[in-house]
């Protein structure tokens, strides 16, 4: 069971992997919830949990619990990057 950290807020989703790495330091047992705010409005978009896995000396950021799966498809419209989908709603990313 990974340990779940204080809430980070993010407005640009293609900086969302560095809020991470700075809220974890790529440490593998924590998880980030995440909520995603529209910059110019200041309007919830949304939520989901951010984690990174090691997997074949791999490191991945995976993405999960999305409110919604619309959410998750509108998310990943904006947010740039190669993304796997995997059971049960995850997303993960090679970095």
């Amino acid at each position: 069971m990974k340990r779940e950290l204080e809430q980070i807020i993010v407005t640009d989703a293609n900086n969302l992997w560095r809020e991470v790495v700075n809220k974890t330091d790529l440490d593998v047992e924590a998880v980030v919830p995440v909520e995603m705010v529209d910059p110019e409005s200041n309007t919830r978009l949304g939520s989901f949990h951010a984690s990174f896995v090691k997997e074949d000396s791999k490191i991945y950021l995976q993405l999960e619990d999305f409110d919604t799966p619309e959410w998750a498809e509108m998310f990943f419209q904006i947010y740039e990057g190669e993304w796997e989908v995997c059971l049960g709603g995850i997303y993960r990313m090679e970095l």
